[in-house]
């Protein structure tokens, strides 16, 4: 997907498939319209039920849910003075009604990467922590760009559960890893994630070391001020509900 979000959004004009409308609601989401995003989620949802039942639009469905989720998280987190998950616990709810793919392994991870930030959401960190180990141990044979994720999600979960040693082990195997990342917004999302963990951790220079990273990347202005303002929404969320929130 492309870092200038508005351009984006445009180039998706036109086309009809509930995937669509699920990639329109991930820029919305990206754009921080958060409500707008609802709408054509809930479009695709719509879509969705007369379309074609094969392995790709399983995928989509997936990739649908999760998109969706992730905005869910940004709404509860964009109101963490009033410290309620409630959006986000009917949001998985629904996630959790699609079945996991058995011969789709990458999709799969997708859907279990989105359980495992949910699990550190609700502070179940020994489920969190098993989550991405198995991710990370079932994903061995691939890219270290897909191993970010679950290097960051056993370091968030390992700091919280006391094991500051694994933690700090791990966060700079998501660093090292993040050098491998290909794509531009991927690498953009992760430097607004570890930003907030280390403001988190009560590391803060070591934090703005990643929004510093953040800001050297070629962006359009609108897109950087609404990746920054993310980085900044997830960092609050986390001090204000005493937490790990991210998405």
């Amino acid at each position: 997907m492309k870092m200038d979000f508005a351009a984006a959004l445009e180039d998706l004009k036109g086309y009809h498939h509930f995937y669509s409308a699920a990639l329109r609601g991930k820029v919305c989401s990206l754009l921080l319209k958060l409500e707008e995003a609802m709408v054509y989620f809930q479009e695709a949802e719509q879509l969705a039920k007369t379309s074609e039942n094969n392995r790709q639009n399983l995928r989509y469905k997936i990739l649908l849910r999760v998109f969706s989720l992730e905005n869910t998280m940004l709404l509860d987190a964009m109101r963490s003075e009033e410290n309620t998950l409630d959006l986000v616990d009917k949001e998985m709810e629904r996630f959790l009604e699609i079945d996991m793919p058995e011969d789709d392994r990458e999709t799969a991870q997708l859907q279990m990467n989105a359980i495992g930030c949910y699990q550190l959401l609700k502070r179940d960190y020994p489920s969190a922590l098993l989550t991405f180990r198995t991710l990370l141990i079932e994903s061995q044979n691939q890219l270290e760009d897909q191993q970010v994720g679950f290097y960051w999600g056993i370091a968030a979960a390992s700091h919280e559960l006391g094991d500051i040693e694994i933690a700090e082990r791990n966060y700079e195997n998501a660093a090292l890893a993040l050098n491998t990342l290909q794509q531009p917004l991927k690498l953009a999302l992760f430097c607004t994630r570890l930003f907030a963990l280390l403001s988190y951790w009560k590391r803060p220079k070591d934090a703005n070391q990643w929004l510093t990273r953040l800001k050297a990347m070629e962006c359009p202005e609108e897109s950087m001020k609404c990746l920054l303002k993310r980085a900044h929404i997830f960092s609050k969320a986390s001090a204000d509900m005493r937490r790990v929130f991210i998405a």
